[in-house]
């Protein structure tokens, strides 16, 4: 396994990820969930990266002190460009550790920003609906009143003067009001 182009390709990953949640406002990004998810499987896999090479240093380490007890004892075969080809080895995987160490800082630093970033979103979520609940509360207010006002300014109810003697008014329903009482019982059976 090539090591180095692992983590570049982790790298990329990680830059992706951090575009979005940095430049979020600049250029209109929209985090979602599924970018959170990346994210923390992104963390896990860095960590896992990072176990993995450690324990790789542990085995080259092992070998190099393996190498150093031959040569104490003279061995026959014992070539010292193996000890210095172990110890570029291990010098390689303590360098990929030390890489893989900032882009867990890096991931780390994302999420807190993530996490605010969802946080301010949900407070202005939590806003709007309660200005939605104001408004529909005006609404319900007044939703009686516009009702009735509506019925009497229509051509459904008509007033008509009543004789000279009383000198009053009365209303009559005229014969569309038929149509009133349809349209009523359509939004009665919609709401059901």
């Amino acid at each position: 396994m090539n090591w180095r182009s692992y983590l570049l390709y982790q790298e990329e990953i990680l830059r992706d990820l951090e575009e979005k949640a940095i430049y979020k406002i600049q250029i209109d990004y929209d985090l979602t969930f599924a970018d959170t998810r990346d994210l923390q499987r992104l963390r896990r896999v860095l960590l896992e990266t990072l176990h993995a090479l450690k324990g790789t240093l542990v085995v080259a380490s092992g070998c190099e002190k393996h190498y150093e007890d031959l040569r104490q004892l003279c061995v026959e075969g014992f070539s010292m460009s193996s000890v210095i080809a172990i110890k570029m080895f291990a010098a390689k995987i303590q360098g990929h550790i030390d890489t893989v160490g900032p882009y867990l800082e890096q991931v780390d630093g994302l999420s807190r920003i993530i996490a605010f970033d969802t946080k301010e979103e949900n407070h202005t979520a939590q806003n709007d609906a309660h200005s939605m609940k104001v408004l529909t509360f005006i609404a319900m207010l007044y939703l009686p009143a516009s009702h009735v006002a509506t019925i009497f300014s229509s051509s459904l109810i008509q007033t008509v003067a009543t004789d000279e003697e009383t000198a009053g008014t009365r209303y009559v329903i005229t014969t569309q009001f038929w149509i009133f009482l349809l349209t009523i019982s359509l939004m009665v059976l919609t709401r059901s």
